[in-house]
């Protein structure tokens, strides 16, 4: 009578399939310690395949932050160049309307106090838009997103 059952003639010349008891009934304690060194292989393996990953996106992140830092700072120093031409060419502008319209026969005083006026007016302008602009920076899209998942939690944790 055959052993093996219906696995076949050559069952245990080919060895254990899959987690079975050899054909002596007993189970081979190298066999288990080799399948878990393998499962602890493994496990070691994903665990520095992580860290090596969050490792490299940490070093990304650090070098693309540094980089942004440095770009940031000459944004800043070729933009405070750059306002001052235009300071200094708005008011060689403005000088040149004042004398035009005094030469036109108007006196020098009210000139330069509409001038002035105007300027003022123009500034005020810039900064209004410039307050109504900064709604935006506290990022309400974002704050509506996150009051939404914050209440989806809330409402899925029993009340205690």
């Amino acid at each position: 009578m055959d052993n093996a059952g219906d696995l076949g003639a050559g069952y245990g010349a080919r060895g254990t399939l899959g987690g079975a008891v050899p054909p002596s009934g007993v189970p081979d304690p190298a066999a288990a310690a080799e399948k878990s060194a393998r499962l602890t292989d493994a496990i070691n393996a994903v665990y520095s395949s992580a860290r090596q990953t969050a490792a490299d996106l940490f070093a990304l992140v650090s070098l693309e932050l540094h980089r942004a830092g440095v770009t940031f700072m000459w944004m800043l120093a070729w933009s405070t160049f750059g306002v001052l031409l235009v300071v200094t060419a708005w008011l060689g502008l403005m000088a040149g309307v004042a004398l035009w319209l005094i030469s036109l026969g108007l006196s020098a005083a009210p000139v330069v106090i509409g001038i002035a006026m105007v300027n003022l007016l123009g500034g005020a302008l810039i900064f209004y838009l410039c307050i109504r602009a900064s709604r935006d920076l506290m990022m309400p899209a974002t704050q509506r997103q996150l009051r939404i998942a914050a209440a989806e939690v809330k409402a899925r944790v029993p009340a205690s």
